[in-house]
């Protein structure tokens, strides 16, 4: 996990503990991925720590959109069929 994705987590599992208001407001919300890179795949293990937090927090995670940045603009109605699925 990058230090930029753990201090995301730690910041959204804060929520719970620190703003416990706010975390409890969070409960059966939805949260999704998008991410992009330039690996033609997302790395394995890459969405764990989402969900497993997701999990915690009773937030249902519904999914991720993942985007090789190398890919052509031309292809980008690609990226709306990603999306819808």
């Amino acid at each position: 996990m990058s230090g930029y994705m753990k201090v995301f987590i730690d910041g959204w599992t804060d929520l719970v503990s620190t703003h416990k208001e706010k975390g409890r407001a969070l409960k059966g919300k939805k949260v999704a991925v998008i991410t992009q890179s330039t690996s033609e795949a997302l790395p394995e293990g890459f969405e764990l720590p989402i969900k497993l937090t997701a999990e915690y927090m009773d937030i249902e995670y519904v999914g991720g959109i993942f985007w090789d940045i190398r890919r052509l603009l031309s292809e980008s109605p690609q990226i709306k069929s990603d999306i819808k699925n």
